[in-house]
């Protein structure tokens, strides 16, 4: 079988290549058998492993025992070009810039949304409308977010898992258990201009925007009826309905208790806080339960946290760590800037909005100064919402007269310093 295989290769082996001469023999190493194919030796030779396979001299890859496979091999390869690494090209990510202030943005649909909401004139904009009441946006995803606030018979609430907050928008409540973290947990995002720093990319976003923007490259929105401009919208419709709408047109938040209306609703839940705690559920606007806010240092409390953050800057803080306030007319400096604001507009304004008073002829700059003149002159007490202090009887309309009187009667503010009474 051997010798046929044998004579067949062979005379195709010469047929294709015939100017290779002569070809040679393999001889076995243990016996008289020979063969010009060592793919024939590789077959009859008991321990094969010991022939040296051919190694192709090009591709240095292929390797066979068959002289006929590699010599059909040898016809066929090519030696493989080298290829020579190019060095990485690094593209800057492409940067889509608007044509009409120097914003850049990295998507497309980024500079759509700025061109259409800061650079669109009013007309040129297909407005979304609410069908509910007048409500209208450029953003199908405010609609969304009104018609739930506002519009929603079973609204979504989104609770907090360690405290009784709770709200209609999910990123709130995500801000919100922020509160709940660790000091050494919280991200705190730090402004680049000022001092100021932030838990959230969204409030410092805005405090860069309203602090530390280039006046000319802002879009100011302006009232149609007045001079006045501002650089929120929201600030602008706050204008608008306490400024420039009739009391009886006006959809302003009111307290479930009194007459009382206010523009922000922050402020009506400081007013409900204040004026009625002892009344109903003693829940605020939005149904949150009403708690005081502690000094860690002493034994003071109040009912918001801004007063409880102006107490710890003017009772609890080195003079030396006080970022001061100085007004630039005269020597006066203030530990908050509302000081310097009320100072300014009461000592060095031209321009002064008298508060009168509708049964006499006293006049003020202050309003609440005007409030304690129509109180203690023009109220009668049993009209008054008295103040009772909780180490005696004495009683008040006034809460400083109250502090004064526990101050030198009892030796200091002491907490639950007084109650309403009812």
């Amino acid at each position: 079988m051997h010798e046929i295989f044998e004579k067949y290769m062979f005379s195709t082996y010469c047929n294709h290549f015939p100017c290779i001469q002569p070809i040679p023999e393999y001889q076995c190493a243990k016996c008289h058998y020979s063969t010009h194919f060592k793919m024939c030796l590789y077959k009859h030779s008991p321990k094969p492993e010991t022939l040296s396979p051919h190694i192709c001299p090009k591709c240095k890859n292929f390797q066979t025992h068959s002289t006929l496979i590699f010599l059909r091999h040898l016809n066929k390869c090519k030696k493989p070009k080298e290829r020579r690494l190019k060095p990485p090209i690094l593209k800057r990510p492409k940067r889509y810039s608007c044509t009409k202030c120097p914003y850049a943005s990295p998507s497309k649909q980024y500079l759509f949304i700025h061109v259409n909401a800061r650079h669109t004139t009013p007309d040129a904009v297909v407005w979304i409308k609410c069908e509910h009441c007048t409500f209208k946006t450029k953003w199908p995803s405010h609609l969304r977010i009104h018609t739930s606030l506002n519009h929603c018979d079973n609204p979504i609430w989104y609770k907090c898992a360690s405290c009784d907050f709770k709200s209609r928008l999910r990123r709130a409540l995500q801000e919100h258990q922020i509160v709940h973290l660790p000091p050494d947990q919280i991200e705190w995002q730090q402004c680049e201009h000022c001092h100021y720093k932030s838990k959230t990319k969204r409030h410092l976003k805005k405090h860069i925007f309203l602090k530390h923007t280039d006046p000319d490259l802002i879009k100011w929105a302006q009232c149609e009826l007045c001079p006045y401009r501002a650089k929120q919208r929201t600030h602008l419709k706050n204008h608008v309905r306490a400024k420039h709408t009739p009391p009886g047109d006006s959809d302003l938040p009111q307290c479930d208790f009194c007459p009382y209306k206010t523009v922000h609703r922050s402020t009506l839940v400081r007013h409900m806080n204040a004026q009625h705690l002892n009344q109903s559920l003693q829940r605020s606007a939005r149904g949150a339960v009403f708690k005081w806010y502690e000094c860690d240092r002493c034994l003071f409390k109040t009912k918001t946290n801004a007063n409880l953050k102006r107490h710890v800057i003017s009772q609890h803080t080195a003079p030396e760590d006080i970022e001061w306030f100085e007004c630039e007319l005269c020597p006066f400096k203030g530990k908050m800037k509302g000081h310097l604001r009320k100072h300014v507009r009461l000592q060095h304004s031209a321009d002064v909005v008298w508060s009168k008073c509708e049964f006499c002829e006293y006049k003020t700059k202050q309003k609440s100064h005007l409030k304690d003149h129509v109180k203690a002159k023009h109220t009668r007490r049993e009209d008054l919402q008295m103040l009772m202090c909780d180490q005696c009887g004495y009683e008040t309309g006034f809460a400083n007269t109250l502090k004064r009187h526990v101050r030198n009667r009892h030796g200091g503010l002491k907490r639950g310093k007084g109650k309403w009474r009812e």
